[in-house]
């Protein structure tokens, strides 16, 4: 009996490890996905700012970006908010 008890409680503790990797990386992909819209930001105000016809181009092909970036991050915070609610069943 006793080894039954502890290959339930090895199973528990791997458990336990990979549902804290799995919020460590979510929070990894908020984290980076957050960094990459402030720098597309920071690249569109600077060309906006030139006011050239290339760098105004180019501002527009980096919005673009920014919002593949942000529909990226919001997949992301309703795929976190799935597994939140599936953690605590349902509640």
């Amino acid at each position: 009996m006793s080894i039954l008890k502890l290959i339930q409680t090895v199973l528990g503790l791997v458990t336990a490890y990979l549902e804290l990797k799995n919020k460590s990386l979510s929070f990894d992909l908020v984290r980076d996905s957050e960094s990459r819209q402030d720098n597309l930001i920071q690249q569109i105000e600077y060309l906006r700012e030139k006011a050239t016809e290339e760098s105004t181009s180019k501002a527009d092909f980096l919005r673009g970006r920014l919002q593949r970036e942000k529909k990226y991050y919001e997949e992301i915070l309703v795929s976190n908010a799935a597994d939140n609610s599936s953690d605590t069943g349902g509640l």
